[in-house]
This record gives structure tokens, C-alpha cells and sequence, in this order.
């Protein structure tokens, strides 16, 4: 389907001055009091402040223990403090420290005024706001100071000191060996947290604490409900129109609030990380917050108690003139919008009709009650009409309407939503082949609207056809008459053509192989997409030919020549691959049977001397290579000529034989055994394992004479004469030395037989 690109920068120009108009209404309407939007949003912005907060005093207390504590000067005098035991001493050193600190302490002071140094052993060495406390020699328990001790990693949390709830950071002070040397402390009271929160919605915020540490959940509320207020709290004035909002929470309003919490409340109040519900303070509606407040055990102690008041939105009697401004400039877009869009829909009406219209083809539409809408000047011509013709309404829109134009949606959804109706019309001219095409058209709901058709004239295309269809006969025919298998592929790969010569080759019935693939059907042995002829023909565009086994439907191997050639359109186009095969069956085995008479003995089946040649140079040179031992052992039948003239040939030949027989059980399958001559026999043992202990005895194939010849039926005996001889890269430079030196020492054995 074609698609084209739309501009939609009317729209978009009218969609944002629309928004920004509604914004605007919006402004000056909107009464946000009671809206649960600005709740959530309240509520979620004081969390993230107070987060955000403590997060920004942790890295406050970071940067100003780097600043203050983390220098060279200073961990030298906590070194030196941390290895003295003597209390003089230790005294000069703290006031050393005091003189190095106190003019940073100075200004840091505003925001940590508590700031203290502890020794490794836990003891307190130095306050900066306390300078000439007595140095206590007794441990003190501090639980943050531990877990730096014991962890070495900085920590910090709530704590009670001296009477104020502060946040106290713990961070540990290492020396050049990483050694923990001093334990630094930077207290923040919980008041200052205060003067940095809230400051956007006029919130005023209170601590809640209960008289002792909180550590049993189901004792929680109770001790909350018996706390008094601490009297650490701040409230925050605000100048708003040059007006003081003073908004004091007294003990009795907290009291009155927390009596106002239903169970639910008190439950969530306790177990959640924050807990926030609207309430009323002093006749105001707003937002109460609680934030909890853990120490350094990370015990709940306390919660952070905020209240925000709603803010309300009213039409001041200046803006009633700016609303109605915008009320009549919000309608008359909306109208000239309307109206733009309404010439728009005009326009495309326009357009696709125009398109309709300069088709070649006769087309037109109906509507979901059959009566015509639309359609172009060739649907006129088709049938004869005037271009001005005005279609009546019923079933009959005009004289001469075929009857295939007369079916309707209804009809039409029963058929599917589609319907293609192929006529033959004979009129003075000839023959005229025509084809309908009926579409049934749905709107965005599913809706049926009606019905689109079109007439196209198929009579060049049937004749085509019918010319096709001929030649196809004629090239079918043809291919039928050729000896060889003739598979034609398209560029999907798939069987298009076969002729009778492949079935009968293949077994497999013309139907079965149109449309398979390759490598379905009648596979062959290099059926690999790395090697596979067809698939290299196509790629490269280039005949391949190859000899390769394929076994037919009946289980029939056959050695085939298949030679494949690409085809080609009139455009020159890749359009197929066509597959010629050739049995060539016959002509292998009778190629194999010939190369099995030339290597092979006829007597004993076992090699002659060509064919021990021809393979033992593999053994040979793979020796060479390896390394790996390597033996060449020589017989001879001992007084074979004497046996021949007293039994005859053929009890010789069974005679040889037998030999070839026990020559075969004596030796690996891996090993060459031939026949080289009358009674002359070779093996040659590639990597074995045999040791040469007498270079003119073979035990395991003595052995197995001795066997023959005690066997009653065996009428003549056999007598050997050996010689085994080892490869050596150094002495044997080729097989045929190596075979030589072997037959020398079956010679030298007869003479030893022969001079006895």
C-alpha cells in the first residue's frame, strides 16, 4: 500500500495556542482548594525536601571534615596523640590541635557548632566548643563512635547531647599507612535542619519525641500519646502582600490533633517511613506530615511534624475581563479551526475523485443501501452512459447494469468482504475476456459503509496465458524427450519444472518434487550451505559441476554428474538454476573394478606390489614426518617350487592362500599386507608398538603356522623364511631401500637354510 506524508503543522499550531488558551482558563477558574492533586503533590514535595535536606548536610559534613580535618599538620598532632601515654604531654598536644582548628571552627561553626575529636580507644581528646574540658579518662559508651572504631567507615544519626537532639557524623582520620589514628565528630542540631525546609508553602514544622527510646513497636503510641512537646521547635513567618502569617502551634492544637486520628491512622503512623493525612488547625484546612526521626541505633525516637496550609484559587473582579477575552478567542478558533478543516475534507473529496477519474479502468462505488456514490469517466464509456447521467435509486440504476454490479454489501460480507467474477462477453468485435473485483468498505468502527469495485479488461492477458500455456507444453514436451534428469529451480530455490527422465531417476512422482527444495528430496552428499553447488550457482551466477551419490525413493544408490547453469530473463536477470543430472553408475563401478585389478593380488585378494607402492608411500612419508616406528617385513614361503611339483599348482594355491588367511589374523586392519611375487609376501606396520628382538623371526606369526600345521586336514606344511628391518630417517631414504634391505635378509636365511 502507498503511503504519503502528511503535514500536520495547521493542527499542530492550533493544538498549542488551544493549550495554551486552556492553561490560561484554567488559571483563572481552577479553585484548587479540596483538589487531591495538589495533596499528593504537597505531600511528595515536603518528603523530597526533607531528603533532600539531609542529604545536602551529610555533604556538608563530608566537605568540611575534608576542609577541616584531612590535612597533614592535623593527623600528624592526632599520631602523636594517639601513641603518647603520657597526660603532660597529651595536654600540649590538645591545645596544639585547638590553636590549628580554632580559627576554621570559627566559621563552621554556624552550621556544626558541636565538633569533637575522639582516640582509637574511644576516649574524647578534644571539643573545639568545649576547648578546656577536663580530659575524662573513663570510656565513654557512644554507639556511633563504636561503629567507626570497629567498621572504620564514617556514620552518622540522631542523638541526645547536652540536652539538644542533633544530627552527630562520625568519620574516621587515617595516617600514611592507613592506620586508624582519631575518630572525628561534627554535630548538626536538629533545629538548623529546620531553617532550610519548607519555605515554598508557607509550612510550619514542630518535633515530636517521646520521653524515653522507642524500642518495642507495640509500646510505640502508647508512649506518644504520654510524651509532652519538645520545646525545640520553629515556626516560620512568611511575608506574603506585606502581611504577617504567624502560624503558632500550641501544646492544645498538637493535643487536639493527635486526638483526631482514627486507628488506621496510628497503625500507619508507626510502621510507615512517612505518614501524611489532612486535617484543620485554627479553622484553616491543610496537610499534616510526619517524617521520622531516627538515632543512632536507627531506632524510631521522634517524628518531624509539618503542617501546610491549601492554597485557594479565586476569580478576582480584574480578570473576569481577561477570562471573557479568552473565552471569545478560545471560540473563535475553534470555529476557524472547524472551518479549515471542513475546506480541507472538501479538497481531498476533490482530489480522489480527480485521481478516480484518470484512471484507465472503469471503477466506482456504492453505498451500504446499493446505490452508486461515485464514479470515473471510464465506467461511463465502458457502458455508453452520458458523463452526466444521474443513477436512480432501487436495485436497477440504469438499463443495461450487468448483474454482477447488482450485488450489495449484505451479499458481499457473506462472501468473505471480497468477490471476483471472471465473464466472457461476445459482442461484434469478438471475444472479450472481463474480470469484476468487488470490495466490501468498513469505516474505523467496523461499520460497513459500501462497496468499491472495478472492471478490468483481461482479453490480452488470457491470450497471453494461452500463449504461455502452449509453449510451456512444447518446452515440457522437449524436456520429456532428453535422456538425462532435468530439475528446473527458481531464485527461492523450489522445484518449477521435472522432466520423466528425473522421476524415473529419482523415484519420485512429478507432483511430490514441484515446489520442494533440494535438499527435501533426492538429496546428495554435499547438502551443506558452505558447499552447496546450487546455492554457489546463485550466488555467483556462475555453472558449477560436481559428482556426487544420491539414493532414489527405493533405496537405490546411484553416482550421478549433475552440472548446474544459470538462467537468465530477457533483462538479463538471475531467473532459476537448472540441474542437469547424469546416472554414471555404470561407468564408476566399472572405473572401480579396474583400479581394484590393478592394485590387487586375483589369488589372494590381498595388494600386489603396485598397489603396496602406491599406498605404503603414504605410510612411508607419514613415518617420515611423525616420527613414529615404523617395520617392513618380508616372507617367503620356504620350497614352494618342490610343493608345486609334487601336489600341483592348485594344492600351491591353496597353499597361498591359507598364508594370506593367517597373514590377515596375524596383522591390525590398519596394516598393508600384499603379495609381491610367487611366494613373496610384505607387511608394513605403521605405528606400532613392536620391538625388532631377532630381525629373522616374527613369534606371534610362527605361533599361528605352528596352529596350521598341526591341523590334521592341512596335508602341506608351511615353512617360512623372515626379514623384519625398522625405519630409519637416517638410513632409508625411500620405501623401495627400505623393501630391499627387508628382501636381503630373507635371502641370507636360505642361504643359512640351504648350507645345513
Amino acid at each position: 500500500m502507498l503511503h504519503t506524508k502528511r503535514s500536520y503543522s495547521f493542527e499542530l499550531f492550533f493544538a498549542s495556542l488551544g493549550v495554551l488558551l486552556f492553561i490560561s482558563l484554567a488559571y483563572f477558574i481552577v479553585d484548587s482548594q479540596g483538589s487531591k492533586a495538589q495533596a499528593k503533590e504537597i505531600q511528595k514535595e515536603i518528603k523530597n525536601s526533607y531528603r533532600t535536606v539531609m542529604n545536602q548536610n551529610k555533604k556538608a559534613a563530608i566537605l568540611l571534615f575534608e576542609l577541616q580535618f584531612n590535612h597533614a599538620p592535623i593527623i600528624e598532632l592526632l599520631l602523636q596523640a594517639s601513641q603518647t601515654q603520657d597526660d603532660k604531654t597529651l595536654s600540649t598536644i590538645k591545645d596544639q590541635l585547638y590553636q590549628a582548628l580554632h580559627f576554621k571552627f570559627q566559621r563552621s561553626r554556624q552550621y556544626f557548632p558541636k565538633q569533637q575529636i575522639y582516640l582509637v580507644d574511644g576516649h574524647p581528646l578534644l571539643r573545639l566548643d568545649s576547648p578546656y574540658q577536663r580530659f575524662d579518662k573513663e570510656l565513654l559508651y557512644n554507639v556511633g563512635l563504636q561503629k567507626v572504631i570497629s567498621d572504620r567507615t564514617s556514620y552518622y544519626g540522631l542523638a541526645l547531647q547536652d540536652g539538644i537532639y542533633l544530627y552527630r557524623f562520625f568519620f574516621p582520620i587515617f595516617d600514611d599507612r592507613h592506620t586508624l589514628i582519631a575518630v572525628a565528630e561534627v554535630g548538626l542540631p536538629l533545629v538548623n535542619v529546620q531553617r532550610f525546609l519548607f519555605s515554598e508553602h508557607g509550612a510550619t514544622s514542630q518535633f515530636m519525641f517521646s520521653k524515653r527510646q522507642l524500642l518495642d513497636i507495640r509500646n510505640k503510641w502508647k508512649l506518644y500519646e504520654e510524651a509532652t512537646l519538645s520545646d525545640n521547635y520553629y515556626v516560620l513567618k512568611r511575608e506574603r502582600h506585606y502581611k504577617k502569617h504567624n502560624m503558632y502551634l500550641s501544646e492544645q492544637e498538637f493535643l487536639r490533633l493527635k486526638a483526631s486520628f482514627s486507628r488506621e491512622h496510628k497503625v500507619a503512623l508507626l510502621k510507615t517511613e512517612a505518614f501524611s493525612l489532612p486535617n484543620e488547625l485554627k479553622g484553616q484546612d491543610g496537610f499534616v506530615n510526619f517524617l521520622p526521626l531516627n538515632n543512632l541505633n536507627g531506632d524510631v525516637v521522634g517524628h518531624l511534624f509539618t503542617y501546610t496550609p491549601k492554597i485557594s484559587a479565586t476569580i478576582k473582579k480584574n480578570n473576569r475581563t481577561i477570562l471573557l477575552l479568552l473565552i471569545i478567542a478560545l471560540f473563535l478558533l475553534l470555529s476557524y479551526y472547524l472551518y479549515r478543516q471542513n475546506e480541507r475534507s472538501r479538497a481531498s473529496l476533490t482530489f480522489h475523485k480527480n485521481i478516480i477519474d484518470a484512471l484507465p479502468f472503469p471503477v466506482f462505488c456504492k453505498d451500504s443501501s446499493n446505490r452508486y456514490q461515485c464514479a470515473n469517466s471510464a465506467f461511463f464509456k465502458h457502458f455508453l452512459l452520458a458523463p452526466d447521467t444521474l443513477f436512480s435509486d432501487g436495485d436497477k440504476a440504469f438499463k443495461n447494469e450487468p448483474e454482477v454490479l447488482q450485488i450489495s454489501a449484505t451479499e458481499l460480507a457473506d462472501f468473505g468482504g471480497s468477490k471476483s467474477i471472471k465473464e466472457c462477453v461476445i459482442d461484434e468485435v469478438g471475444t472479450i475476456n472481463i474480470e469484476t473485483s468487488l470490495y466490501l468498505v468498513k469505516k474505523e468502527n467496523k461499520e460497513v459503509e459500501g462497496v468499491l469495485g472495478f472492471i478490468i479488461d483481461e482479453t490480452a492477458t488470457v491470450a497471453t496465458e494461452l500463449q504461455l500455456a502452449e509453449a510451456l507444453a512444447l518446452q515440457k514436451q522437449l524436456m520429456n524427450s532428453l535422456a538425462v534428469g532435468i530439475r528446473i529451480f527458481g531464485v527461492d530455490k523450489q522445484v518449477k519444472l521435472v522432466n520423466h527422465a528425473f522421476e524415473e531417476m529419482s523415484g519420485f512422482k512429478e507432483q511430490k518434487l514441484i515446489a520442494s527444495s533440494c535438499e527435501k528430496l533426492f538429496t546428495c552428499m554435499q547438502c551443506n550451505p558452505e558447499v552447496c553447488p546450487l546455492k554457489k550457482t546463485q550466488d555467483s551466477s556462475m555453472s558449477k559441476q560436481i559428482e556426487t551419490i544420491k539414493y532414489s525413493q527405493q533405496g537405490e544408490v546411484r553416482t550421478l554428474s549433475l552440472n548446474f547453469e544459470p538462467l537468465y530473463d530477457n533483462k538479463g536477470r538471475l531467473s532459476g538454476i537448472i540441474e542437469i543430472s547424469t546416472d554414471i553408475s555404470q561407468t564408476k563401478n566399472l572405473q572401480d573394478r579396474t583400479h581394484e585389478l590393478i592394485v590387487s593380488d586375483e589369488l589372494t585378494n590381498l595388494l600386489n606390489l603396485r598397489g603396496l607402492m602406491s599406498s605404503g608411500e603414504n605410510y612411508f612419508r607419514l613415518a617420515l614426518r611423525t616420527k613414529k616406528p615404523f617395520f617392513a617385513l618380508h616372507f617367503d614361503i620356504h620350497g614352494m617350487r618342490k610343493l608345486n611339483y609334487q601336489f600341483g599348482e592348485k594344492a600351491g594355491d591353496k597353499l597361498l592362500k591359507d598364508f594370506a588367511d593367517i597373514l590377515i589374523e596375524t596383522f591390525r586392519d590398519t596394516d598393508l599386507i600384499a603379495r609381491i611375487g610367487g611366494d613373496e609376501f610384505v607387511v608394513l606396520l605403521n605405528d606400532s608398538d613392536y620391538k625388532v628382538v631377532d630381525s629373522g623371526h616374527f613369534v606371534r606369526l610362527e605361533l599361528n603356522i605352528q596352529k596350521y600345521n598341526l591341523q590334521p586336514k592341512n596335508e602341506l606344511k608351511l615353512l617360512i623364511d623372515t626379514g623384519i628391518v625398522q625405519f630409519s630417517p637416517k638410513t632409508h631414504n625411500s620405501l623401495a631401500l627400505l623393501l630391499e634391505q627387508c628382501e636381503k635378509l630373507v635371502y641370507e636365511q636360505q642361504l643359512k637354510r640351504n648350507t645345513r
